[in-house]
C-alpha cells in the first residue's frame, strides 16, 4: 500500500518538475522561504516594541496582507530594521505571488478550452454515448431531438449524454446550450475519445450513421465504431443506425442490440401518409414522450408462464390506463397484437401504450399489480 502511494506521488512529482509546473513550484517555494525568513526577522525585531505583534500568527497575517497588497494597516513595522526588511520582502513576494496567480489562471483557461474542445477525461458514469459518424448539419439537429426525447422520459431525464464526433472542434448550437451534455473530440474509430468519455461506466451507446450516397461505406464506418465500443465495454447496450438493412446481420453479429434503418423508416412513413394521412402524426406522438400516449417496453421478470391475454386483461382493469399492444420475444422478434394464448417467457418484454412510462418495480410497481389482478381474475 505504501509502495503504491509512493509510486503515485513520484509520478505526480515528476510531472510537476516540467514546464509551468516547475515554475509554479519555484514561485511557491520562494514565497514560503521568504515568509518564514522574513517572519522570523520581523517577529524578532518587532515583538518587543510593537504592541500589534504578540504572536507568530500576527506576523503570518501581516506577511500575507503585505504580499497580496491588501494592506489593512492593523499591523505595520515601527522599527527601522523592520521597515527596511519589508521592502525586499514586498517586492519578492509580490512578484512571486503574481506569477502564481498568472500560472493558475492560465491553467484554468487552458482546461476550460480543452473541455470545450472535448479533450479532457470525463468523470461521469451511468451515461449515454452518442457517436456522430457524419459531419452534416442535419445530424446535429437529430442529436438535439434525441436528447430532448430522453429528457422527457422520467427514466432517462437525468442521464448525462456524451457526444463523440470528429467533424467539429466544439459542440455547435443547439447542442452547446443543452444541460448535462458533454463532448469528446477524436477519431471515432480509435479508442481515445471513448476512454475520455469513460465508456466503461456508460449505460448505452447510440451510433448515428453518415448520410452519404454510399451506404456500403457508411455502414462500414458504423460497424468499425460498433466493434470499437464493444471491445472497450463488452456489456454496453448499443443502438445503431444502419444505412442498408441488408447489413443488419453484420451489426447483430458484432453485438449490436438494436439496428434501425432510418432511411427506410422515413420513406415508409412518407408512403403511408399518402393513403393514410393521419398515421404519421400518430406515429410521431407514440414516439415522443410528454406529447400524449407513448410507446414503452417493460422488462418483465415475474410474469413468465402467464399468457399475453391474462396480462392484457389485468392491465385493462388497472387504473393507470396502460394498453398492452404487443410482445417482444427476447428482443429478437416483435409481435403486435399477439394471440391471447401466447405464453410470456423469460427475457420477453411487454410493448405498451401509456401516457408516461409506468414504474415497473417496487411495492407499488405495475408488475406487482398485474400479478395481483391476474390472481383475482383466475
Amino acid at each position: 500500500m505504501l509502495w503504491l502511494v509512493w509510486k503515485k506521488a513520484n509520478i505526480i512529482f515528476r510531472r510537476m518538475r516540467t514546464g509551468d509546473n516547475a515554475l509554479l513550484l519555484w514561485f511557491l517555494g520562494i514565497i514560503i522561504i521568504d515568509i518564514v525568513f522574513y517572519g522570523m526577522l520581523f517577529y524578532h525585531w518587532e515583538s518587543s516594541v510593537n504592541p500589534s505583534v504578540n504572536t507568530v500568527l500576527d506576523f503570518l497575517w501581516y506577511s500575507f496582507i503585505t504580499m497580496t497588497t491588501i494592506g489593512y494597516g492593523d499591523i505595520y513595522p515601527i522599527t527601522p530594521l523592520g521597515r527596511i526588511a519589508t521592502i525586499p520582502f514586498a517586492l519578492i513576494s509580490l512578484s512571486c505571488f503574481g506569477g502564481v496567480i498568472s500560472i493558475l489562471g492560465t491553467k484554468l483557461i487552458t482546461f476550460h478550452e480543452r473541455q470545450v474542445k472535448g479533450l479532457v477525461e470525463l468523470k461521469i458514469d451511468n451515461h449515454i454515448i452518442v457517436v456522430d459518424c457524419g459531419e452534416d448539419t442535419r445530424k446535429k439537429e437529430v442529436i438535439a431531438k434525441i436528447i430532448d426525447s430522453l429528457r422527457e422520459d422520467w427514466e432517462t431525464e437525468n442521464w448525462p449524454v456524451v457526444i463523440i464526433a470528429q467533424g467539429y472542434d466544439q459542440l455547435p448550437d443547439p447542442l452547446s446550450n443543452l444541460p448535462n451534455v458533454h463532448f469528446c473530440q477524436g477519431l471515432i474509430t480509435a479508442s481515445l475519445p471513448y476512454e475520455r468519455a469513460n465508456i466503461g461506466q456508460a449505460k448505452a451507446a447510440i451510433i448515428l450513421s453518415r448520410s452519404s450516397e454510399d451506404a456500403q461505406i457508411d455502414d462500414t464506418i458504423s460497424l468499425t465504431v460498433l466493434q470499437r465500443i464493444k471491445f472497450l465495454n463488452p456489456t454496453i447496450e448499443v443502438r445503431a443506425e444502419c444505412a442498408n438493412l441488408e447489413h443488419e446481420p453484420l451489426f447483430r453479429a458484432a453485438g449490436c442490440d438494436s439496428v434501425i434503418d432510418m432511411r427506410a423508416l422515413e420513406s415508409r412513413i412518407m408512403a403511408k401518409s399518402v393513403v393514410d394521412p393521419d398515421i404519421a402524426p400518430v406515429i410521431l406522438q407514440m414516439l415522443n414522450p410528454g406529447k400524449g400516449n407513448t410507446l414503452h417496453t417493460l422488462r418483465q421478470t415475474s410474469l413468465d408462464g402467464a399468457t399475453f391475454g391474462s396480462v392484457a386483461a389485468a392491465l385493462e382493469d388497472d387504473s393507470k390506463h396502460v394498453m398492452t399492444i404487443g410482445l417482444s420475444k427476447g428482443g429478437k422478434e416483435q409481435i403486435l397484437n399477439p394471440d391471447e394464448e401466447t405464453i410470456i417467457e423469460v427475457n420477453d418484454r411487454l410493448i405498451v401504450l401509456t401516457e408516461e412510462r409506468p414504474k415497473w418495480k417496487g411495492k407499488e410497481g405495475l408488475e406487482r399489480r398485474i400479478i395481483k389482478l391476474i390472481k383475482e381474475n383466475e
